[in-house]
């Protein structure tokens, strides 16, 4: 069975499909990533795979703006759903050090998910909304960006080779994310 998920590897998302993948019994899986929560329902859509996992809503930041839109455009059935404890953190190139960040990038909800530190700790760096903060994180490394800061999971601060500066760094400790299972509507 190929699922469909919000990558690439590293992400929140690709956690919580693996939870899926062991409550929903699948034998055999094959997880396809996709690089905005548009595309993965589109590729449901199309039936290049055969279900998905999406984040729907974060107890902070609120609900994910394109999965409720994607839910309204698209035939699909939600099966299942799960929640998450989100613990961000804040990762850098491992030859740059704090002081050398310039502009921090991450999806919106976890720069909103994480505010208050960044306003005390990194008030100066331009904060960028990207579509994939692990992506932001394999860019890092691959274009030796030492300016440039990810917040994120610390699982794809270590998958990619990130220096982590500081970990648990939500305004709130109590942070969760919703994450549903969709398959399309016959």
């Amino acid at each position: 069975m190929k699922i469909g998920y919000l990558g690439p590897q590293g992400t929140y998302t690709e956690e919580a499909a693996d939870q899926f993948i062991i409550q929903q019994s699948i034998v055999k899986s094959e997880k396809v990533s996709f690089t905005s929560i548009k595309t993965v329902f589109e590729s449901l859509d199309k039936q290049e795979v055969e279900a998905i996992v999406v984040p729907l809503r974060n107890s902070i930041a609120g609900d994910y703006k394109e999965t409720s839109e994607c839910l309204q455009n698209y035939l699909v059935l939600q099966v299942d759903y799960l929640e998450l404890k989100i613990k961000l953190a804040i990762g850098i190139h491992p030859k740059a050090v704090k002081e050398d960040v310039t502009e921090i990038r991450s999806k919106n909800t976890a720069l909103k998910e994480c505010a208050i530190y960044l306003k005390r700790n990194f008030s100066q760096a331009n904060k960028v909304e990207v579509e994939s903060t692990s992506r932001t994180m394999e860019d890092i490394i691959v274009n030796n960006l030492r300016s440039v800061a990810a917040v994120g999971s610390e699982r794809g601060m270590r998958l990619y080779g990130l220096k982590i500066i500081n970990e648990d760094i939500g305004d709130k400790k109590e942070n969760v994310t919703t994450f549903i299972y969709v398959i399309k509507k016959k």
